[in-house]
Order: structure tokens, then C-alpha cells, then sequence
């Protein structure tokens, strides 16, 4: 990896402050998106940079915080973005972490990553970050480590061409036949993911031990998407082992990555 000067910035809202997703897709629009019109942060952004940004939700000795690592010279920008939609946010730089042990997963996509996982916009009395942490509360360990890492980079260039692509394909039918029920709700659901900006990311989840990965893990099933997409997981090999620690570790992309868009990051 390139020499990079990493900031970790911990960010804490008062639990009193009421907050909705729109803040949430507000935040992550203005960031790296695959629109061709430069976003915001373009205007900082020097080919020092990788353009990624790494979004981290911990909970170590029963306390649970929200760090955002990015490189040292986009690190002010992000923080204008955090307060322009977080008024009330307090943002402390802290020292950098890691992850010392071997249990954790990649999440992927079940199906296709052109279809999407359930958003915010589908939930109606239930807070999906709330049902996320809630895996956090039901352990009695006072030791144990959560650790959700989202690595946010610009979309691959023609990810939405892809897409249109996949309409077409699924939009072919035989001469005399009429277009299935199935197929117009793949291809509904394919238009729905392209609404928004897209973003090409990497998910890993991690704990101090299997049972309480697991236990992680099945939280994220809140997500799945009315086509039957889920984010699955993905155990690591003894050949990317060690690779991809490294790259949890340096905040960085590796190993599996694919599309969510803004309102799909926004629930996450």
C-alpha cells in the first residue's frame, strides 16, 4: 500500500438528538460517488489519495463508537460534511487501532450486486441500526469486540451501464410471450439500485471469537432484500488471510468488494 497519513476521528451525537436516514444519504451523496459531475470532495482531493474512506462502527468494553478513518488532508472536508448534516456532532481525533485476532468475515451479496439489500426507505417501526447493535447488547461478555468496517471508494466506471444491460437481457422474451411477473420485479428492482449514487465497497465484520461472530452475523438478515439478496458471509482462506487483515488493518479495500448506493449505505 502507499504511504498514507490515516486520521481516526470518533464521532458522538447526543442520544437525545432525533436523526433520519436523510441525514445519513445526504452524507454519503456528498462523498465518492460514480456521478460524472465532481463531488465535493473532488475539490480536495490530490493523487495522493486513494479516494476510499473507511466507516467503522466498534464496540469494545461494552462501549460502542463510530470512528471514520480517512487521509490526513481529506480529513477537514469530511468533517464540514459530518457537521452540515450532524450539527450537534462532536468529533475527536484519536490514536489508531487494530485487530489483533483471526475471526471474521467478508459480506457479500447472496445474489446479484446489481440487485439491492433492503433500505431505509422500506423500514417502517424498526431502526435497522438499532436491530444491528442489538447483537452487541445480548452479549454478557464484558470483554467482547464488534467491529462492522466499511471501506467506501468511487463506483467502478460503468457500473450503471451494467445494469441497463442487465434490464435488456431480462427484458427479452420469446416472440408471443409476455414478460413474467419475476422479471419485471428483478427489472423494477435493478432501476431502483441505479436511482441513487453508487459507491464501490468492501464489508467486514470481526469479533474476539466464533460464537460471538456469528452472533454478528446474524443480525445483518434485517437487511434482505425483497428479491431474496442478502449480505452472506464470506470466510477467509489461508491463502487472503493474512492479506486481508492487513488490509482491515490499513483501512483499506481488499478481497471482496461490489455496489450499494446511497440509500443502501445510509441504512447500513
Amino acid at each position: 500500500y502507499s504511504v498514507l497519513i490515516m486520521k481516526y476521528l470518533a464521532v458522538s451525537v447526543p442520544k437525545s438528538n432525533e436523526f433520519t436516514y436523510e441525514q445519513a444519504f445526504a452524507f454519503f451523496s456528498s462523498i465518492s460517488s460514480s456521478s460524472k459531475s465532481p463531488s465535493i470532495l473532488d475539490l480536495f482531493r490530490s493523487k495522493s489519495t486513494d479516494g476510499n474512506f473507511s466507516f467503522n462502527i466498534l464496540s469494545a468494553k461494552q462501549r460502542i463508537r463510530f470512528i471514520i478513518v480517512v487521509d490526513d488532508e481529506e480529513s477537514e472536508p469530511v468533517q464540514n460534511q459530518i457537521l452540515a448534516q450532524y450539527t450537534s456532532a462532536q468529533i475527536k481525533e484519536i490514536p489508531a487501532f487494530h485487530f489483533k485476532t483471526q475471526f471474521f468475515y467478508e459480506l457479500y451479496p447472496s445474489n446479484d450486486q446489481l440487485l439491492p439489500i433492503k433500505n431505509a426507505s422500506e423500514f417502517r417501526d424498526v431502526d435497522p441500526l438499532a436491530s444491528l447493535l442489538s447483537a452487541v447488547s445480548r452479549t454478557s461478555e464484558p470483554n467482547a469486540i464488534f467491529w462492522l468496517q466499511i471501506i467506501v471508494g468511487p463506483a467502478k466506471a460503468g457500473w450503471q451501464d451494467s445494469a441497463s444491460s442487465k434490464i435488456d437481457s431480462i427484458s427479452k422474451v420469446p416472440q408471443g410471450s409476455t414478460q413474467t411477473q419475476s422479471n419485471r420485479s428483478l427489472i423494477q428492482q435493478i432501476q431502483e439500485k441505479t436511482k441513487y449514487p453508487g459507491h464501490q465497497v468492501s464489508i467486514r465484520i470481526l469479533s474476539n471469537t466464533k460464537a460471538n461472530l456469528n452472533l454478528f452475523y446474524s443480525s445483518f438478515s434485517i437487511f434482505a432484500g425483497a428479491s431474496g439478496d442478502r449480505l452472506s458471509k464470506v470466510e477467509p482462506t489461508m491463502w487472503n488471510r493474512e492479506k486481508l487483515i492487513e488490509a482491515v488493518n490499513n483501512h483499506k479495500q481488499e478481497g471482496k468488494s461490489f455496489i450499494l448506493n446511497s440509500m443502501e449505505l445510509a441504512t447500513l
